[in-house]
């Protein structure tokens, strides 16, 4: 879709449009063979700076494992899913909106650990208006164009999610899909009147052209997960001495990201090219020193994208996330923690318990077994 394209604000267009965005993937039998011990595991990511897989490499993730992992840069995430489901990686980060939608449609691609959240400590993507513009709240957007990613992204929950606070809804506003790249440029020449930016987007259209911050995502959704490390069920139950050791060179480079501030935005400016004023303040969500999954917030994006018609709802939903999320961290991700020891990480773990504008039942409802220890 190009930059002033229009989506029907219908429910069954919006749907059409989050589906095709994965490609029109269908779940296929695995064809590949295990991986050997001498072969690397191939792991597909994006250039984006809040991907773990960038980091890996100044994390000694793997260094001294039984395993070596060769890094695949993609074009996104549906071009993620694919190569994962075609057996040409074997493991790829992806968000955790297209998990869901991989999960609703019983594509078996699972969530093997999970990574960072955006929370109001530490925030990530916001609504940026152009310079000079007069809106001053998200309840000014009515009958204004808004730009997003694409249709069915975490950014296109986080509009709604904004729009439903402020009392107004999807069909309030006009939405069109810019690429990342273009969004400051785009919001600088007020082809919309607002524009879900992620970092470091927010940053340049903040410092090199002026733009303002209208809204913090986090306004709207206190916290929110964005990353998971995501394998094929199958290639993961042949290969499980790999995903162990996936899992473990994963945990030790988040727990490196969050200990090495400067380190990280020194390897976020060099992968992304970034100016260093850019580098300096572009923001970074916190990541996990466990990776375990907060599952109030999984849960909350779930309803947030069968409410708003993103996904179709799963006919048993608490089998799928105890398949998709729950039984590969209780397989892979605790077994991890007790060789590398489970650390505090108290602001992580306080998300559990904060109230979400989606979940039908309190927080609490929705915890996983290693939250409720």
């Amino acid at each position: 879709m190009r930059p002033g394209d229009s989506p029907s604000n219908g429910h069954a267009a919006k749907r059409r449009f989050a589906l095709k965005a994965l490609g029109g993937l269908v779940a296929m039998p695995w064809l590949s063979p295990p991986v050997a011990a001498s072969e690397p595991v191939k792991l597909g990511y994006l250039p984006v700076n809040a991907m773990t897989t960038i980091y890996t490499g100044a994390a000694n993730a793997w260094t001294g494992s039984d395993i070596s992992v060769e890094l695949t840069r993609l074009q996104g995430g549906p071009a993620i899913v694919q190569a994962i489901q075609s057996g040409s990686i074997q493991t790829g980060e992806i968000a955790v909106t297209v998990l869901l939608s991989l999960a609703s449609r019983k594509i078996p691609i699972v969530a093997l650990a999970s990574c960072n959240n955006a929370t109001r400590d530490a925030p990530y993507n916001r609504i940026m208006v152009p310079k000079g513009s007069s809106l001053r709240s998200v309840s000014d957007l009515k009958g204004k164009t808004v730009g997003i990613l694409a249709l069915g992204t975490l950014d296109h929950v986080q509009l709604l999610a904004a729009l439903k606070a402020a009392g107004l809804n999807a069909g309030d506003v006009k939405i069109v899909s810019i690429p990342v790249p273009n969004q400051p440029q785009a919001l600088a020449a007020e082809q919309v009147d607002a524009m879900v930016m992620p970092p470091p987007a927010d940053a340049v259209a903040e410092r090199h052209f002026g733009a303002r911050q209208l809204a913090d995502a986090t306004e709207s959704l206190p916290y929110y997960p964005l990353e998971v490390l995501a394998v094929d069920a199958r290639w993961m139950k042949r290969n499980h001495a790999a995903a162990d050791a996936l899992v473990v060179g994963w945990i030790k480079a988040c727990r490196w990201i969050d200990d090495h501030a400067e380190a990280t935005r020194s390897v976020m400016k060099q992968t992304l090219s970034l100016q260093p004023d850019i580098a300096e303040s572009a923001r970074l969500p916190k990541w996990s020193r466990n990776c375990l999954p907060v599952m109030p917030g999984f849960w909350n994006l779930y309803y947030a994208m069968v409410t708003n018609k993103l996904i179709e709802p799963a006919s048993d939903p608490e089998s799928m996330m105890r398949e998709y999320v729950i039984e590969p961290t209780t397989e892979f991700v605790l077994p991890a923690l007790k060789k590398l020891g489970r650390q505090p990480d108290l602001q992580t773990d306080a998300l559990a318990s904060l109230a979400l504008p989606y979940l039908p039942k309190a927080p609490q409802t929705y915890l996983a077994p290693w939250e409720k220890s």
